[in-house]
């Protein structure tokens, strides 16, 4: 959350002005905390009334020190500490790198057009500080005129916008598990032979890999993107888990993605911070191919990419060396980086990025002796 401090200055006989403005910032929370700002109001009534060593007075100015924006309510008179502390946060802004408070002047013509000798020698203070004061004819023209500059500071002040709300995703985690490893080239039998119920077919498997996706949101995310692709002749075969989702032949309708062997992109109706399936990508790591990657369809914190070969009998001989991990941009590749990969356990190995951005992929390359398929 968000919190923006106002203070309100103006003299004892604007209580009432003071009540109405209160009332307004009210009303503006219950739309504001929604978008995650909160406004707190400063005024002197709000105050306790015991006494402080450095007098009430310096407590208001201390409590300036730390506003956003500072109002000034005035009319036919200005108080003295109403002057003391407009004074005060003049200096504040003056020496702020980001030029805070942002301070607002709301003059309220008097009813009978008498204006106090302070309010003529405000104005003219005014005046030579190149500040143009707003003159109304009412409070009720304050309270509209405010109500804008609160929207606009918004829109236009990055320290007053409202916090992106969008969720975000805080870690996407992708577990490859290598089921079965042939070599094609070799012309061996197949393992076995897998039917895909996207494709309604059946295809002769010679390499397996398993990919348990789990991705967490920052908050509670409306869609999530399957975007998922194989290289050469692979096959995907992806099942949803979290959104549940029904056979894609049969209430869903099928899209042209759908239908290529290789490819899959859908968006799924999320309601959740989480989004989690399974894909068994089929005959995608043979020769010139030996690498599993993982992408950032959008903003994410951290991406970590594990890979297991624990399972295959031979495990311990097929690498001529370390796997090694990077970092790019598919639009940038100056922008790679290279990871490092650390080994969980003997045949399971971890390779972790930060700060992503759309596009970034994260690829993990294994030298693999083919001899010893």
């Amino acid at each position: 959350m968000k919190f923006i401090k106002i203070f309100l200055a103006s003299s004892s006989k604007m209580a009432e002005y003071r009540k109405l403005f209160e009332i307004d910032i009210n009303r503006m929370n219950i739309d504001w905390v929604k978008k995650d700002i909160f406004i707190e109001l400063e005024i002197w009534e709000e105050f306790d009334e015991y006494m402080v060593k450095e007098g009430k007075q310096n407590e208001y100015n201390r409590t300036v020190d730390g506003c956003d924006i500072f109002v000034l309510l005035f009319s036919d008179f200005v108080g003295r500490y109403s002057k003391e502390e407009f004074t005060h946060a003049f200096e504040t802004f003056s020496n702020s790198p980001v030029q805070l408070p942002k301070i607002f002047t709301y003059f309220i013509e008097p009813a009978d057009g008498i204006k106090d000798s302070s309010t003529t020698d405000f104005l003219a203070e005014l005046g030579g500080l190149n500040h143009y004061h707003s003159i109304n004819k009412s409070f009720e023209e304050v309270r509209k005129k405010f109500q804008k500059e609160m929207l606009d500071l918004t829109a236009k002040e990055p320290h007053f916008a409202f916090p992106d709300l969008t969720p975000g995703i805080n870690e996407k985690v992708q577990y490859i598990k290598m089921l079965h490893l042939t070599d094609r080239q070799k012309k061996t039998t197949p393992v076995y032979r897998k039917y895909i119920e996207r494709l309604q077919d059946e295809e002769d498997v010679y390499d397996e890999a398993q990919f348990f996706e789990l991705v967490i949101y920052s908050g509670k995310g409306k869609s999530s993107l399957a975007n998922n692709y194989s290289r050469s002749n692979g096959t995907i075969d992806m099942q949803v888990i979290i959104p549940k989702q029904e056979p894609i032949n049969d209430k869903l309708p099928v899209q042209e993605d759908d239908l290529m062997k290789n490819a899959v992109r859908r968006n799924f109706d999320l309601d959740s911070n989480v989004f989690y399936s399974v894909t068994n990508f089929i005959n995608a790591f043979q020769q010139n191919n030996t690498f599993y990657q993982t992408r950032a369809d959008e903003p994410i914190k951290c991406i970590r990419l594990i890979i297991d070969f624990s399972a295959l009998p031979n495990h311990r001989k097929i690498q001529r060396s370390a796997p090694k991990a990077e970092h790019y941009n598919t639009n940038d590749r100056t922008q790679t980086k290279e990871l490092t990969v650390s080994a969980i356990k003997e045949g399971v190995y971890q390779a972790a990025a930060t700060a992503l951005i759309e596009g970034d992929i994260v690829v993990m390359r294994f030298d693999i002796n083919w001899d010893e398929i």
